[in-house]
């Protein structure tokens, strides 16, 4: 996942590592992302350790911070491995599940919170 320090991207990993799914992630602020508290389920790479491992992989997922010109996604196109952007690995992911969708100016986080409740 390239982009992995942006709240979607990482809530996205944390879902698909969930789902026994083994997730490498890189953002190039890396020493923030490397220091939060919510990293479990993935590995932090820094971006040279994910060009190394693109190879190894099924699909890039990117951010809409990762421009086309990306080495991430340069390498994944060299290879022929299948790059998807954020929110239609988001949209992939609910697929399968009954979804809610909660959107609007104001209001969004206490609405989430009572259908949650």
């Amino acid at each position: 996942m390239a982009g992995i320090g942006g709240a979607g991207m990482r809530g996205l990993a944390v879902l698909l590592a969930g789902q026994d799914q083994q997730i490498l992630g890189s953002d190039d602020n890396f020493e923030s992302i490397r220091k939060a508290d919510d990293l479990a389920g993935f590995e932090l790479l820094t971006e040279k350790e994910a060009i190394e491992k693109v190879e190894m992989v099924d699909e890039v997922i990117f951010s809409d911070a990762i421009n086309e010109d990306h080495r991430i996604r340069l390498k994944a196109k060299d290879l022929g491995i299948k790059a998807v952007p954020y929110q239609t690995a988001l949209g992939n992911y609910g697929q399968e599940k009954k979804t809610i969708t909660i959107t609007g100016t104001h209001g969004k986080t206490s609405t989430t919170a009572m259908v949650a409740s």
